[in-house]
């Protein structure tokens, strides 16, 4: 809780998670007096979101792990028994590739690398084998910069550079 003298801790995870009825969190502690805030404010330092992974699934993880380790340049950085290999693609931001659910027929989803030279990472990984599927191109309806490939187990991937000055840039 925010006055950080909280005892019970599953209060944050419920919030969290979204389960309902959500638990009181003010700023005189746990369930007790102040004012109520939603989920969503439970850190009074910021957001409680420290790291991001996105989890995408294949039938040969021998394939789609070489293809982001050797093509794309990731680095692998956990190797969950060989059921599921996590790279580091930024910082705090991460990739799953995993063999315990079935590939999707069509799995609706985009994974975008945000790069600074779409030209240039375009001719990169082209060289290396990605079968983009046709060169960059601008989309004026999006103001981005971008050129779409997939992977070995079929997921759609992009590199894209955004032309808004509205987007916020990487933290140095």
């Amino acid at each position: 809780c925010l006055s950080g003298a909280c005892t019970r801790p599953w209060h944050g995870w419920l919030a969290a998670l979204g389960q309902w009825p959500a638990p009181r969190f003010t700023r005189a502690g746990c369930g007790g007096g102040g004012r109520t805030l939603p989920w969503w404010q439970i850190s009074a330092r910021g957001p409680v979101i420290q790291q991001q992974v996105t989890f995408i699934y294949t039938r040969d993880l021998a394939a789609s792990s070489a293809f982001l380790r050797e093509v794309i340049g990731l680095d692998l950085v956990l190797n969950q028994d060989d059921h599921c290999h996590i790279y580091r693609v930024t910082g705090d931001s991460f990739l799953g590739v995993c063999r315990n659910r079935p590939v999707p027929d069509d799995p609706g989803v985009t994974y975008t690398f945000v790069v600074d030279d779409v030209d240039r990472v375009y001719g990169d990984w082209r060289a290396r084998g990605v079968a983009f599927d046709g060169p960059p191109a601008l989309s004026e309806k999006f103001n981005v910069y971008s050129a779409f490939f997939r992977d070995p187990a079929g997921y759609r991937f992009e590199i894209q550079e955004f032309r808004d000055p509205a987007w916020p840039r990487p933290a140095v």
